[in-house]
């Protein structure tokens, strides 16, 4: 995190409560290593909380999680798959929810075995939109790219209904766009 930033890491299950659902747990239960938490990061300039960031180690909350954030946003806007054999498996590593409403973008990291099934990791990244910096850090990240290409290309047709699916099939028409068929959906 950016030393503009100072944060706040909570263990404690009733931060641990996303829409009912309680996600604490730990994997190892004399440590804090691998330890469900969430974490505040404020703005040391307005002392606003500038980024919500849950982090989950263990693989029933990380189910339960997914479903609650589905149920509560829809489905992703945006999935993305570390390759084409992780895309025919359904196996995404990232997603993305947009709420234009409230101003704010949800980035769910997944790390998730593909023969088990089981999750070793879930780590969401809330945060308001008028937050350039942190904004567009995010979309630094290889796996979020495409998405700020999308973003780009939304503003520059000054269409909110504009779809990424929409993106996608534009890029591909024009002869671009290949792998965005192949690593995100």
């Amino acid at each position: 995190m950016n030393s503009d930033y100072s944060g706040y890491v909570i263990y404690d299950k009733e931060f641990l409560n996303y829409e009912g659902v309680n996600l604490e747990g730990r994997i190892n239960s004399e440590s804090n290593w691998e330890r469900n938490q969430v974490a505040f990061w404020f703005s040391k300039e307005n002392k606003l909380i500038s980024l919500l960031d849950i982090d989950l180690y263990t693989h029933d909350e990380c189910v339960k999680f997914l479903d609650v954030l589905t149920k509560k946003l829809g489905a992703p806007e945006y999935r993305y798959y570390r390759d084409k054999r992780e895309r025919e498996r359904e196996n995404p590593t990232n997603y993305l929810w947009e709420d234009l409403i409230n101003n704010r973008t949800y980035f769910l990291d997944v790390a998730r075995d593909y023969e088990t099934k089981k999750y070793g990791r879930a780590h969401l990244y809330v945060l308001k939109n008028s937050n350039t910096v942190l904004y567009n850090t995010m979309f630094d990240f290889p796996a979020y790219g495409y998405y700020k290409a999308f973003i780009k290309a939304r503003n520059e047709k000054q269409s909110s209904s504009y779809t990424y699916q929409q993106y996608v099939e534009d890029r591909v028409k024009a002869g671009r766009g290949k792998n965005e068929t192949y690593y995100s959906k």
